[in-house]
């Protein structure tokens, strides 16, 4: 094993102490900027940040210090209105809420320096992760209302002028992805006419962003909850998933709308997350380990994760409740099944299922047993915690409210 400690290469760059609850650097990498694009899975930096008050996200540990100049520093040309950085509605996990009124151009948190160890270089590969939930029922224009944009930047975190290399945007086409390099295949932003997705369905509800991307070599958008979608930079559209003008990128998050819009906007940003070469630094906890070895050494079903549930929208339609539920008796239930799932329990599940012709499993509440076979839907709703022992083996973990473990049904 490499040997690893804490690390102040540049106490700029360190987020602050009181954000970090664990912080593990291989010492012989922090501080060399240029590493590969392959992640090294051994030894690196595993932060997870504090929240503020009230579960606010403490923006200077996730995108290290500055990142807030620009929450509160727009106000509309008359001076009398400003945007708002505040808490969110519900506040069960590290959260965010930006209002900006339509007369305002933008509340956005911003990487500038950026967390140590994340240096965000051409060559490297990063994974950004974040969900954002539109207030239902708000307005847009013709232009557009950035709610996440990656853009290139000069040392010291100076933005390049200009369209970002990625951003999630809305008008009143919809909810869409553009790209850009400010290059002559690219000169304003590139999107396509199927990636649009109705603006309707993706306020009141939470939309999961992923961002896949190796900076000048590839990248991969994609859409889950509300609205769903995968989004990849042309290959033609050279420099891919870069800016020339810039040195690195650098990450915004918020709302950023044009002026004079047609009503204000809000919303709320969680579950943010960058995994880099050197490690990850993360908002929420991490999402819960896989359940027991054992139970998988003796049944052998791939555990795919811990994902939301929603009660009117369920993922597996077929439900099943056992007082002594544990993994096995949940995939037994599923048998016929090709996935199950835990809510608040887990084993009788499967045999049940598999009577049912699914293809996965899951478990929630402890007790609870689902079985589907719907592989594109068992992530819809995005990932979420699962901490609930199982009745039937206190050494397993049976999802919990509103979240349920999911298994692939050994074929």
């Amino acid at each position: 094993m490499p040997s690893s400690r804490s690390v102040h290469c540049s106490k700029r760059l360190l987020p602050p102490l009181r954000s970090v609850v664990r912080v593990v650097i291989d010492k012989n990498r922090c501080c060399n900027p240029r590493v590969s694009s392959v992640f090294n899975r051994e030894a690196k930096i595993d932060i997870t940040c504090k929240p503020k008050k009230d579960n606010v996200i403490d923006w200077d540990c996730i995108f290290g210090e500055d990142s807030e100049e620009e929450v509160l520093k727009y106000r509309s040309k008359d001076k009398k209105e400003r945007a708002t950085h505040t808490s969110c509605t519900d506040k069960d996990r590290p959260c965010s809420r930006f209002i900006v009124p339509k007369n305002v151009q933008r509340a956005e948190t911003k990487v500038a320096y950026g967390p140590e160890g994340f240096p965000f270089l051409k060559g490297e590969r990063y994974i950004y992760k974040y969900s954002f939930r539109a207030v239902e029922g708000m307005k847009l224009g013709k232009r557009f209302t950035h709610i996440g944009q990656i853009k290139g930047a000069y040392n010291g975190g100076q933005t390049v002028d200009g369209d970002p290399i990625v951003s999630i945007s809305a008008n009143l086409d919809g909810l869409h992805v553009r790209f850009s390099n400010i290059d002559k295949t690219i000169p304003d932003y590139y999107t396509h006419d199927s990636w649009y997705r109705n603006w309707k369905d993706a306020t009141g509800e939470w939309v999961h962003v992923t961002i896949d991307t190796v900076f000048g070599e590839s990248m991969e958008v994609k859409f889950a909850g509300g609205v769903s979608g995968k989004f990849v930079w042309p290959k033609d559209k050279t420099p891919v998933a870069w800016n020339n003008k810039g040195k690195m990128a650098r990450m915004k998050l918020g709302l950023y709308h044009k002026e004079e819009q047609v009503g204000d906007g809000e919303v709320e940003i969680r579950d943010v997350s960058i995994e880099g070469p050197n490690g990850i630094i993360r908002t929420s906890p991490e999402e819960s380990p896989s359940p027991s070895s054992k139970e998988n050494d003796s049944k052998g079903h791939l555990y795919l994760g811990c994902f939301e549930d929603e009660k009117d929208k369920r993922i597996f339609g077929k439900k099943y409740v056992d007082a002594h539920m544990t993994t096995a008796i949940c995939a037994d239930l599923c048998e016929d099944s090709k996935y199950f799932g835990m809510q608040y329990g887990n084993e009788a599940c499967k045999k049940i299922c598999d009577k049912e012709d699914a293809r996965y499993f899951a478990l929630q509440y402890g007790q609870e047993c689902f079985c589907g076979a719907r592989k594109e839907d068992y992530d819809k709703h995005g990932p979420a915690i699962c901490h609930m022992k199982c009745p039937g083996d206190s050494d397993l973990v049976c999802g919990g409210g509103r979240a349920q473990n999911v298994f692939l049904i050994k074929s």
